[in-house]
């Protein structure tokens, strides 16, 4: 678990970082950080709940059953993604 640290180290507080740190101690629960481990707001998301992904479950599971039909790079040019991107998801390395 991350612990929060709100000692100053021997410097001289600024206006800013005091209010911040008059915050983080006015925080119900603690520290932000703590919030957003408990809340698990620091795990991206996986699959195609990602924003950016280009892949589909569908496109996935066609990927594993190729059985060697298709090259890596036909796939690919098909799918409009890279090579790394399909190897990748037919090794398991991403869409677990």
């Amino acid at each position: 678990m991350v612990e929060c640290s709100l000692e100053m180290r021997g410097r001289k507080p600024r206006p800013m970082r005091e209010r911040l740190l008059a915050k983080v101690q006015r925080q119900e629960g603690g520290c932000n950080v703590q919030d957003c481990l408990s809340k698990k707001r620091h795990v991206s998301p996986r699959g195609e709940a990602n924003s950016q992904s280009k892949l589909t479950q569908e496109s996935v599971a066609v990927i594993r059953a190729n059985d060697n039909k298709k090259t890596i790079s036909q796939m690919a040019r098909e799918l409009h993604v890279s090579r790394a991107a399909v190897r990748h998801a037919k090794d398991g390395v991403t869409w677990k």
